[in-house]
């Protein structure tokens, strides 16, 4: 397994920049002790105690540092010798720049066994999933499903049994809006599903029962995505919105805490501003895990880790050629959204030619398609499929609303930033939560039925 780490943070310059391979696993020590060391030990006191859902305590930062010169990046105790990047230091924060090709050798990738399907095409109710909005595990493996469609939470075992459901449609006590953004379970397996219909913040206790409701304050825009730090605090995105349309708020989207009374507290960053109505342009993407924060902008491939205060530690870049867009894609990325208005949304067609008619498109596409804070800390990126990709592969999958289609690939860096290799997940799965090895997700079959579906990690390669 490959432990996690956390970066370092501010300090005096330093121009040097250090490239590996180094001569041997001393040198590696070396190293380590040299530039890593003291970092780590300052920020031990920043890093959160508990996974998020997840009740055991994390490693000392010291011990997993050893660890991960002993199997590092989960290839083999000579992975690291074989990355040819480089780590440069600037005012403490580390740089750390990837070539094209990582150093996992054939066979060393990791490989993915499904443990868990919940869901049906027919037969009892609990198991045919609406539209999952979200999900969560908590310390006993307990999953929750929370359906947009049905506006209520369903609680399986960590063998796919159903155990109960949480809230019912409607405005009053323990009831759920269409709108329900969220669900999350904290180490107490106290459960508070957010919803922006009702605009608060509803919660139930480990056996079930409604034990209460905070109102959630607006703190100056929208919620568009919720998730929470270690310590249990929901985090929110928050978007400012002007009329019909949805734009990004002065500087961009601040990431907002909120505490336990629904009020806004403090703003861990500010996501970039997004690029009005052009197709592939700068979006923002974050994931949080209970060590870290990461922030990317789609359009470059470069990931900042940032404590859990949002202060930066760490920049991962990687050699990546973008593919450019062409006149025949932007018409089929047209035509696959007019349908997508008018056939599933119920967007007259008058309507939609206007809309689509005032998008731009970017020059190239996106560098990736999403990132995940992923197994044993490390940070997982997805690849975007192109139109011509998807043409090969024959699929149907459509792009989402910003005309993006994430690839089944996903390259893999370790918790030190190197690039190790990419891995393929199955086919229309949609990642959602990890949990040590444990990945959670939503598969969808031809017919686009649902499923929540567990896979484990095998470090071992297949």
């Amino acid at each position: 397994m490959c432990p996690t780490s956390c970066g370092a943070r501010r300090g005096r310059p330093v121009s040097s920049a250090r490239r590996w391979p180094l001569a041997d696993e001393a040198g590696l020590v070396a190293w380590q002790r040299a530039s890593l060391d003291a970092p780590w030990r300052r920020l031990e006191a920043t890093v959160g105690r508990r996974h998020r859902g997840v009740g055991h305590q994390t490693t000392p930062l010291r011990w997993v540092a050893v660890t991960a010169l002993t199997v590092i990046g989960c290839g083999g105790h000579d992975a690291g010798l074989r990355w040819t990047g480089t780590v440069t230091d600037s005012a403490g924060i580390q740089l750390v720049h990837n070539p094209a090709e990582g150093v996992w050798s054939p066979g060393e990738e990791w490989s993915f066994e499904e443990e868990v399907r919940i869901g049906r095409v027919e037969g009892a109710p609990e198991l045919q999933f609406g539209r999952i909005i979200d999900l969560d595990v908590d310390p006993l493996g307990n999953i929750y499903v929370l359906d947009g469609q049905a506006q209520e939470v369903r609680v399986f075992s960590a063998d796919g049994e159903h155990l109960r459901s949480l809230g019912a449609p409607g405005e009053g006590p323990g009831e759920l809006s269409p709108r329900t953004q969220a669900v999350i379970v904290g180490a107490d397996r106290v459960v508070r599903i957010v919803d922006a219909g009702n605009r608060r913040v509803t919660s139930f206790g480990p056996s079930g029962d409604h034990i209460g409701q905070v109102r959630r304050e607006g703190g100056g825009g929208g919620a568009i995505r919720w998730d929470a730090d270690g310590s249990g605090r929901l985090v929110a995105q928050l978007r400012y919105v002007g009329g019909v349309s949805v734009e990004a708020g002065p500087g961009g989207d601040p990431l907002v805490t909120y505490g336990a009374e629904g009020a806004p507290g403090d703003t861990l960053h500010l996501l970039p501003r997004e690029a009005g109505n052009t197709i592939f342009g700068p979006h923002p993407l974050w994931d949080l895990s209970p060590r870290v924060l990461v922030t990317a902008v789609m359009t470059a491939y470069r990931l900042e880790i940032r404590s859990l205060d949002g202060q930066l530690v760490r920049v991962i870049t990687r050699d990546v050629e973008r593919e450019p867009v062409t006149e025949s894609d932007r018409r089929f990325l047209r035509r696959q959204a007019r349908e997508q208005l008018v056939e599933v949304m119920g967007v007259g067609p008058q309507s939609a030619d206007r809309l689509i008619s005032s998008w731009g498109f970017a020059d190239f596409y996106p560098a990736f398609a999403s990132i995940v804070v992923g197994p044993f800390g490390s940070v997982m990126v997805q690849r975007v499929r192109t139109v011509a990709d998807l043409a090969e592969a024959d699929g149907d999958v459509e792009p989402n609303s910003m005309g993006i289609v994430g690839a089944p690939e996903w390259d893999v860096f370790d918790d030190r930033g190197r690039y190790l290799g990419p891995v393929t997940l199955p086919t229309r799965f949609q990642l959602v939560k990890v949990v040590d090895d444990l990945i959670y997700g939503i598969w969808r079959n031809d017919l686009d039925v649902e499923f929540v579906v567990r896979l484990r990690v095998d470090v071992a390669g297949p």
